[in-house]
């Protein structure tokens, strides 16, 4: 009996020592690139197995392992990765495939890959069920990518595509919150994109040279929105009542702003040149600037706004608003 919890007892200890000395290579691995994590493992077979459990595949350090080859080699150590990141990468869309099929991904992040195709973000979220952030930037092949679907989807960012012209889904993304399309100025699919994420809190669409008329109502969660710089923005209506931030700014063509917003407590719509129908139904809303706004008059601006206690108006034709009676203190 004693023999046999001796043997247990050694058994336990070299358990742990072997789990010890796991954790060791582990935290060694994650010093490492992905070219040096392979080199590592195959002439030291005690780190082959702790290699395969890397979670991070990180191909930004300058060096484009696409373009010299050799990534497919890389990927059979990084099966379980959760995040993928490739940038500056300039090989062949076939290289790509091997990162594409990454089933175990829950972030991937894309920067000036140019072989980066609409192919391979559905390759990508067809074999990625758990991807909840999806980040591509300056991969100019990119224009109607379609998303599969992805219940746990939380941000997707787009960036500095210059084709890009629309985004779809298989699937409503119940769990997106955040989007940004910023600086694609061929997207101009805003309404359907809009239709097909109804549970956004925070969306920004800055620097959209095709965003003419932005109609939201439909989006009662949304708690942040970003349209500044959009050159060709002339309509703004947007009924969202848990807003708290709008950001217009530098929108020199908006003519019309309808806004209801039942939590926003301060906006700025200043320096809009061409703005002329302003209408606010901001009823917690205390701060105003409409500075600079040399077309607006009176007879196109509706405030229904109690609450309102600071209103700058200078460059406008807006008169003061009255002040309240003084009270009698005695």
């Amino acid at each position: 009996m004693r023999d046999d919890d001796a043997a247990a007892a050694a058994d336990a200890a070299d358990h742990r020592a072997w789990h010890h000395d796991e954790a060791i290579q582990r935290h060694v691995l994650s010093f490492l690139g992905p070219r040096d994590t392979a080199r590592l493992s195959s002439l030291n077979r005690s780190f082959h197995h702790s290699a395969r459990h890397s979670l991070c595949l990180d191909l930004t350090d300058g060096e484009d392992i696409l373009a010299i080859g050799g990534v497919a080699s890389l990927v059979s150590f990084y099966t379980r990765a959760h995040v993928l990141r490739l940038h500056r990468s300039f090989g062949l869309p076939s290289d790509l495939d091997p990162l594409m099929r990454l089933e175990c991904l829950r972030e991937a992040s894309f920067q000036d890959v140019v072989c980066l195709t609409d192919a391979h973000l559905a390759l990508l979220t067809t074999h990625a069920p758990s991807l909840r952030l999806l980040h591509v930037e300056g991969s100019h092949e990119v224009q109607t990518p379609h998303i599969a679907s992805l219940p746990l989807l939380e941000s997707l960012v787009f960036k500095y595509n210059l084709l890009l012209q629309s985004i779809s889904f298989d699937a409503t993304p119940s769990s997106l919150v955040e989007i940004h399309v910023t600086a694609c100025p061929s997207f101009d699919a805003f309404d359907a994109l809009v239709a097909a994420v109804p549970h956004v809190r925070t969306a920004n669409f800055s620097q959209s040279n095709a965003l003419a008329v932005f109609h939201c109502r439909t989006w009662p969660e949304l708690h942040t929105l970003l349209l500044d710089r959009s050159p060709q923005l002339a309509v703004l209506d947007i009924d969202a009542p848990k807003l708290k931030s709008l950001n217009v700014q530098l929108c020199g063509r908006l003519t019309q702003a309808v806004l209801v917003a039942a939590s926003l407590q301060s906006v700025s719509f200043s320096m809009l040149p061409a703005l002329q129908v302003l209408y606010l139904d901001c009823p917690s809303l205390t701060r105003l600037n409409l500075t600079g706004n040399r077309q607006l008059e009176p007879t196109g601006t509706t405030l229904e706004c109690p609450k309102l206690k600071k209103c700058l108006f200078q460059g406008t034709r807006l008169h003061p608003p009255p002040r309240p009676p003084a009270v009698d203190q005695r």
